[in-house]
């Protein structure tokens, strides 16, 4: 039947019913997407500690090699560091932030 011929009450009806089913579809949506944030923000502290790991290991190497001092004085090591942090411009944000701005 057409939608003009449907008589008023039952077609409100119908569109209470179809608002309540986007209702409940929009809530389920927002806990996914509050969930699927909640992961992200995990996974990028993993990462964030993960860098840490490796520039601390990598530092200690250089430190065991006798090369981390010199890599100090002749600013060589820092400026390698910097092209790094520059490609990865997430590390920048303090610890945490990116969670903070998703959350909803």
């Amino acid at each position: 039947m057409d939608q003009q011929h449907i008589p008023t009450s039952q077609r409100l009806r119908e569109l209470e019913e179809e608002n309540e089913t986007l209702k409940y579809k929009n809530a389920e949506l927002r806990a996914q997407l509050k969930k699927t944030t909640k992961q992200l923000c995990v996974l990028q502290e993993q990462l964030a500690m993960s860098e840490q790991v490796v520039i601390a290991t990598q530092r200690r190497e250089l430190q065991q090699e006798g090369i981390y001092e010199n890599l100090l004085t002749e600013n060589i090591y820092e400026k390698l560091r910097s092209e790094l942090k520059e490609e990865q411009v997430y590390t920048k944000l303090p610890p945490g932030s990116f969670c903070r701005h998703f959350f909803i």
